[in-house]
Formats: C-alpha cells, sequence, structure tokens
C-alpha cells in the first residue's frame, strides 16, 4: 500500500452516549421484571409454578407488543437534511423520522466538518413535515431555525450555543 500523501480519516460509528440512552426505555425495565418474575429461588413447588406460568405470559406479551412495534415502525422512512455554514467548518444536519399519528419526530444537529461529534441544537416531538423545519446559516457562527405552524410552548427543545454556533430559533 503507497501511501500519497491524503489523510486517511476513521468512519464516524456514531455517537456512542446517544446509543446507551436508549437502552434506558420502558420496554427493558419491564423485561428485568418479567426476569424477576421465574423466582427460582421459591420453595414451595406451587408457587413457583404459578411463578413460572405469570413469566412466561408477560414475556409472550412483551413479544407481541415489541414485535407489533417494530412492525409498525418498519413504515417509517428517516429523511435528513444538510446545510453547511458558508466558511464549510460547521454543517446542520436535519432529521426528519415519521411516527404514527403524529408523533413525528425532528432533530437539527450540528457538528465541524470532517469531525463525528454531533451536538443537539433543537429537537420536536410532535406532528410536523420535512420542510416543516428550515434551516439557513447567518453567517459563519450563527444559525437560524424556523419551524413553522407551530406554537413555541409545544414541546420544542432548542439550545442557544452548541459547538461554537449560536443557534437562533423562531416560530413561523
Amino acid at each position: 500500500m503507497v501511501f500519497d500523501g491524503a489523510i486517511l480519516m476513521m468512519p464516524c460509528l456514531g455517537n456512542v452516549w446517544e446509543d446507551v440512552q436508549d437502552l434506558w426505555r420502558p420496554e427493558f425495565f419491564v423485561l428485568f421484571v418479567i426476569f424477576l418474575c421465574w423466582g427460582p429461588l421459591i420453595k414451595r413447588r406451587l408457587l413457583k409454578i404459578a411463578m413460572r406460568i405469570t413469566g412466561g405470559l408477560l414475556s409472550a406479551c412483551f413479544v407481541a407488543v415489541l414485535g407489533v412495534g417494530v412492525w409498525l415502525s418498519s413504515f417509517s422512512e428517516v429523511k435528513y437534511l444538510t446545510v453547511s455554514a458558508p466558511d464549510g467548518l460547521h454543517q446542520a444536519v436535519l432529521k426528519y423520522e415519521p411516527g404514527l399519528m403524529g408523533r413525528d419526530f425532528t432533530e437539527v444537529t450540528i457538528n465541524r466538518a470532517g469531525r463525528c461529534r454531533k451536538f443537539r441544537a433543537y429537537s420536536y416531538t410532535g406532528p410536523n413535515r420535512l420542510t416543516g423545519t428550515k434551516m439557513e446559516w447567518i453567517d459563519k457562527s450563527r444559525l437560524r431555525i424556523v419551524q413553522e405552524d407551530n406554537h413555541p410552548a409545544h414541546g420544542h427543545d432548542c439550545e442557544t450555543h452548541v459547538a461554537d454556533v449560536t443557534v437562533i430559533c423562531t416560530y413561523d
């Protein structure tokens, strides 16, 4: 292999901390409770059988609900829109994920060009569309995020300063 002076970059593997935070969901808590229902240390035979039957029924319900959830979420397609700063040092990435019955998820993250670490600047969970959130760079260090058709009090989370960038959220 001949090195021609180009910079070799490692691929971005995503934000590990966000992936770990996704593990603390109610489904995993229910799974933990289900395993507690098996109660292998119970001495009475009848109680042990009842606990195993209850645990098995709860496990079956959990698997059924999880399967339906995975099936319903398979219909949504995540869409991305990227806008670069005028000097090219920062990128703003809009992630739109349509949900069931108006539970859409919109998120804007900012990262430095060529870096993997992303910083959340804006997030909204509620009815929306891909063109409902607009991003524009005012200059190299200021980003304006305009959310259409929504009131500021409806679950918008906007950070004012992220990764050396000032974020201005407005509602149209």
